[in-house]
């Protein structure tokens, strides 16, 4: 048989049930035409569909290190797909643009509201030879994470992240709202939905505004309250991170939301990277066996700019029962290096 044409179809059924299923956004993948790799070489995949939403999914593509391109579709070659015995053919009566018109018959499939995409990478599914940080054979983003030897914490601003992140295999999910003035703490609805939908572990941001990391008693008032409400919808741990005016942790403040915090795992976060002797605020943080894990880039700058300080805190963090776990500035591209350099487990 045609294989090709025998998973378009495929993909036709697959289109159909998410648009039964009240599907406003629809993204199909497949290893679908040797054509695309003629169009595009071995190393970009092609898109087609609605514009806003192919650019949207090109601008993630290009930071990942897995770019895609923007194909046309022709309404006039949708012509050749037409077939003396059926509606549609699913295999076109010309030799040329086949992977273009994979894409119009799948188009034929999907419902007039929905916003639809679909990329082709028959031509970047398998690596010929190890190539910067992909690896020879099949590739996969999350398989090329999971082969550098760490785990993944996604951030989610909202159900739907948490959903695409845990479908995707991500090992943990740190749950946040204000992405763009370093992360807040998400409302409560959000908390309790998120928490009760996933299989993997949620830790929740508790941070009540973004002016500082120094707290008052109203804040830290707030703060333990919120504590109470995540430990109440049985989420895995919390985000969080206290300091003083002087840019030290806040030895105080954070006693007071640790006994708040009992039985929850606690990431100290990068309110880290204000500190100026990190060093010995490892060795302070390491006092509090509830706290598991540092989120931090090494200091102020990306943590690829900042690998020594990392290796470093990665190496004063052995058997103090703290885990370095790095963000900021952290692409797949520069993955395996950066794992090398510095060690970090997550």
């Amino acid at each position: 048989g045609h294989t090709d044409a025998e998973g378009r179809l495929i993909l036709a059924d697959a289109i159909l049930h998410a648009a039964r299923n009240g599907a406003e956004r629809i993204i199909d993948i497949a290893t679908l035409t040797g054509a695309v790799g003629h169009a595009l070489g071995l190393r970009v995949a092609g898109i087609w569909g609605d514009a806003g939403f192919a650019e949207q999914l090109m601008r993630i593509g290009s930071k990942n290190g897995d770019p895609i391109w923007r194909l046309p579709l022709v309404d006039e070659d949708e012509e050749l797909l037409g077939s003396p015995y059926a509606d549609l053919a699913n295999l076109a009566s010309s030799p040329y643009g086949g992977a273009n018109m994979a894409a119009l018959f799948l188009r034929r499939f999907v419902p007039s509201k929905a916003r639809w995409c679909h990329i082709d990478m028959a031509n970047t599914s398998q690596v010929p030879a190890d190539r910067g940080y992909k690896a020879a054979g099949a590739t996969g983003q999350f398989w090329k994470w999971r082969h550098c030897g760490v785990k993944l914490e996604v951030i989610a601003t909202n159900l739907y992240d948490a959903l695409v992140a845990e479908n995707a295999g991500a090992d943990r999910l740190e749950l946040v709202t204000g992405i763009m003035e370093g992360g807040l703490t998400p409302g409560p609805g959000m908390i309790r939905k998120v928490v009760g939908l996933m299989s993997i572990p949620v830790h929740v941001m508790v941070r009540p505004h973004s002016q500082s990391f120094v707290y008052d008693q109203y804040d830290l008032l707030t703060m333990r309250e919120d504590i109470a409400f995540i430990k109440e919808c049985g989420a895995a741990g919390i985000v969080l991170g206290t300091l003083k005016p002087d840019r030290t942790v806040d030895t105080e403040a954070l006693e007071m939301l640790l006994k708040e915090a009992d039985g929850l795992n606690v990431t100290f976060h990068r309110a880290f990277d204000e500190i100026d002797d990190q060093l010995g605020a490892l060795r302070t943080l390491s006092a509090y066996p509830q706290i598991n894990r540092i989120l931090t880039s090494g200091g102020p700058r990306p943590a690829p700019e900042s690998t020594d300080r990392i290796q470093a805190l990665v190496e004063a963090s052995a058997g103090t029962g703290i885990r370095i776990l790095a963000g900021y500035g952290l692409t797949v591209p520069g993955l395996s290096e950066f794992v090398q350099k510095t060690g970090v487990p997550e």
